[in-house]
């Protein structure tokens, strides 16, 4: 979906500047597994009793 974006130096500069949960110096930019994870999560027998809830994977981004 943003291919063109994680190709262009200076979008994945401005990502990382914008987004407040910045990991190590140089910042980090999502990657698929970070998504994936999440979703790996919610179909594990750990979420067995939990229903309706929300998880945003953004790096911060809702919370500023």
């Amino acid at each position: 979906m943003n291919a063109h974006t994680r190709a262009d130096p200076a979008a994945q500069e401005l990502w990382r500047f914008m987004t407040p949960l910045r990991m190590g110096n140089d910042g980090y930019v999502a990657e698929p597994a970070d998504i994936a994870n999440a979703a790996l999560f919610l179909a594990s027998d750990a979420t067995r009793f939990m229903h309706g809830a929300c998880f945003v994977v953004d790096g911060g981004w809702m919370a500023h």
